[in-house]
Formats: C-alpha cells, sequence, structure tokens
C-alpha cells in the first residue's frame, strides 16, 4: 500500500492557504472576506523624486533606474512598483505613464494583495463608537512591537470621516519621518489610511469593519473581532 508523507500532506495544505478564497463570502460562510477596494492616503505611488507630484520627470527616474543609469532607495523602488509584483521594471513605466496621463486617487486591492501570509487589522472610529482606542497615544508602539506581516488599516464613520482620517495620517507621518529608508519604505506599504466614509463601501466591507471598532482578517482569509 503506499502511504502519503506527512511532510507532504503539511505542505500541500500551507501551500493551498495562500489562494485567494473564492467564496461564497460572508458570516454564514465561516466568515470569509470577499474582495474589495480602499481608496489609501498612503497610496502615493509614482512619486519616486518626493516632490509630491507625479509627472514626467518621475517617469525619467524611474526609466534611469530600469536602465542602470540610477539605482533608488527602498523608498523609491515602493514608490514606482505600481503593479506590487516587487520589482520595478517596463511594467511600472508603463502604468506610471497611464497615471500621469489620467490621474487618480490610488486604490488598496485586497484580492490582487492577498498572499496567504499577512493579516490585516481594521481601526474604525464611528458616531457612537469610543474614541479611546482611535485616540490612543502609543501609536510609535504599535508600530515597533508590530510583527512585519501586518497591515493596519484606519476609517471613519463620521461626518467628519475625512479630517478624521487625516488628522490620523499625521500622526503616523511624524513617526515615519524619524525612520530609516527602509523601515519607511516597509510600513508605507503596511498603514492604510481610508479618506471615504466606512458606510460607502460594499455592503459584506460595511457590515464586517463600520460598526466594530476593531476587527481583522487573519491569514486563511477569515474576519476576526480583535479586543
Amino acid at each position: 500500500m503506499n502511504r502519503i508523507s506527512p511532510l507532504l500532506i503539511v505542505v500541500s495544505i500551507l501551500t493551498a492557504q495562500i489562494d485567494f478564497n473564492e467564496g461564497p463570502y460572508g458570516s454564514e460562510y465561516f466568515d470569509i472576506s470577499g474582495p474589495f477596494t480602499l481608496v489609501d492616503l498612503n497610496l502615493e505611488l509614482g512619486d519616486v523624486n518626493s516632490d509630491n507630484t507625479v509627472n514626467i520627470l518621475d517617469i525619467i527616474a524611474t526609466v534611469n533606474h530600469v536602465l542602470g543609469f540610477d539605482v533608488f532607495t527602498d523608498s523609491q523602488i515602493a514608490q514606482a512598483d505600481l503593479n506590487f509584483d516587487g520589482s520595478t521594471d517596463i511594467l511600472d513605466i508603463v502604468a506610471l505613464a497611464n497615471l500621469v496621463l489620467s490621474p487618480e486617487a490610488s486604490a488598496w486591492d485586497f484580492e490582487t494583495q492577498w498572499n496567504g501570509e499577512e493579516s490585516y487589522i481594521f481601526f474604525t472610529i464611528g458616531p457612537t463608537s469610543s474614541t479611546t482606542l482611535w485616540n490612543a497615544s502609543d501609536a510609535d508602539d504599535l508600530l515597533e512591537d508590530s510583527p512585519d506581516n501586518v497591515h493596519y488599516f484606519f476609517l471613519s464613520n463620521r461626518s467628519t470621516y475625512f479630517q478624521d482620517v487625516r488628522d490620523k495620517k499625521g500622526e503616523f507621518d511624524v513617526i515615519l519621518a524619524g525612520m530609516s529608508d527602509e523601515e519607511l519604505a516597509h510600513w508605507k506599504s503596511h498603514l492604510h489610511f481610508v479618506p471615504d466614509k466606512c458606510d460607502s463601501h460594499a455592503e459584506e466591507f460595511v457590515d464586517a469593519v463600520c460598526g466594530i471598532r476593531s476587527i481583522s482578517i487573519d491569514r486563511f482569509q477569515r474576519w476576526r473581532e480583535v479586543g
């Protein structure tokens, strides 16, 4: 009789966890999170020369990097990697050119970003929720103690939603300003500030996130309440 190695079983299970779950989604199906896309103030992609605008100068700088005439820092590489494939190449140059010609708000797409190795924590402030967690002054400790494979999202469901999120981003920007280039590149891609009102998103996302102060998606793609 042929026997299946226990190691092979473990490897197969771990491999299966990486694939994005195609559904069904929702609370009646093991709380599996479906796909969603969020506008993200921290995704100012393409601005490789840090002049607060994306234009032809960024295209020229990226072309020079791809051709080997210039070497980008980790932070510049994070800015130039518009298709999130971990490298900067001709595909990113094309995407950057399209961005210059047709500017649009940068968005973070869950299904595209999914790799089965990271977790995602959402902090939401609402009209009736406590502000204690949102107003906590230990943001630097959060980053210092956090595992590298965790993303943090900040949303508001109040009438002041844009100001709430912009102020929160400002708090973290002060902390990031004191980090190394490598740390800055990491947290720019793992901190997400959503300027749209929480309940303006898809129904399944709203049900999971907007009425709860903190909730997460684990690496098995399941919603988990935090705290």
